[in-house]
């Protein structure tokens, strides 16, 4: 892999991760804005007759030891004003910590199809070296298409965990995503599942199809798979709607479902 494409990587990872970073510090900037407003008023709404008042509400957010030995009444807290300002505080850090967690959700969900599409793009380059290989991504992993990060305690996994594979025959190539789904988190495996399968799409031209499995329950199975371009009569990737993959990645219920993906060349 050539300099310029892990500098391009490196500064496309940079721009992402930060970009939530931004989002978190401008929340909690407009939380403290928002206190600052609020003591003001408190303030100023005591000392309406005051000449000191904005001097003394401001002295006394950023110095409240200054007006010690003054009138209570320049500046008073009472219990009502400081549970009226906590509750303000806890309402924007709960905005400001969901705002954060949506934005590294959405980072994540950029990485891994990043991942994904390196990895699609070297299989399609170096399929004829790949076909008769058993467990390819060892190959892929010396020609750096693979990113060491991804390896993880011998196993190859994306940005979620998520474990993948790829198997080849003399004429095929199939490669693996494996999802474990529960149903506390099978609103990001949904999201996962649909990144993954947008992605596909994109590349629709170069595939033989691209299906989801699912075995949930004790003998439940769902299949659900479509065509490329180059092999489509019916069931076309090309075709492929929103809803379609609703249904290639639903969550069918139970705490052990497991889903897979799978993408798969075929020899011309």
């Amino acid at each position: 892999m050539n300099k310029w494409v892990i500098k391009k990587r490196f500064e496309k990872n940079v721009v992402s991760l930060s970009k939530p970073l931004l989002e978190s510090y401008a929340l909690f900037g407009h939380l403290f804005c928002n206190i600052v407003k609020l003591h003001l008023y408190a303030c100023l709404t005591i000392n309406k007759t005051s000449p000191f008042a904005v001097k003394n509400a401001i002295k006394g957010v950023f110095y409240p030891h200054a007006l010690k030995g003054e009138d209570s009444r320049q500046c008073g807290r009472s219990m009502v004003e400081m549970l009226g300002v906590l509750a303000v505080v806890g309402v924007l850090s709960a905005g400001a910590l969901a705002g954060y967690s949506r934005a590294m959700m959405q980072h994540k969900l950029n990485k891994q199809q990043e991942q994904m599409n390196d990895i699609l793009l070297g299989i399609t380059t170096y399929q004829n070296d790949l076909y008769g290989q058993m467990y390819g991504q060892s190959i892929l992993q010396s020609l750096g298409v693979i990113e060491q990060s991804m390896i993880k305690d011998g196993s190859w996994v994306d940005v979620f965990n998520n474990k993948m594979s790829i198997q080849a025959s003399e004429t095929t190539i199939s490669l693996y995503v494996y999802f474990k789904i529960n149903e506390s988190e099978n609103s990001a495996v949904y999201r996962q599942c649909q990144n993954l399968m947008t992605l596909a799409q994109s590349w629709r031209s170069e595939l033989y199809y691209a299906e989801t499995l699912s075995a949930y329950g004790s003998d439940h199975q769902k299949q659900k798979f479509y065509y490329g371009d180059r092999y489509c009569k019916t069931r076309c990737l090309r075709d492929l709607s929103l809803k379609d993959i609703n249904e290639m990645c639903a969550y069918h219920g139970g705490n052990s479902e497991q889903m897979m993906l799978k993408i798969w060349w075929n020899k011309a």
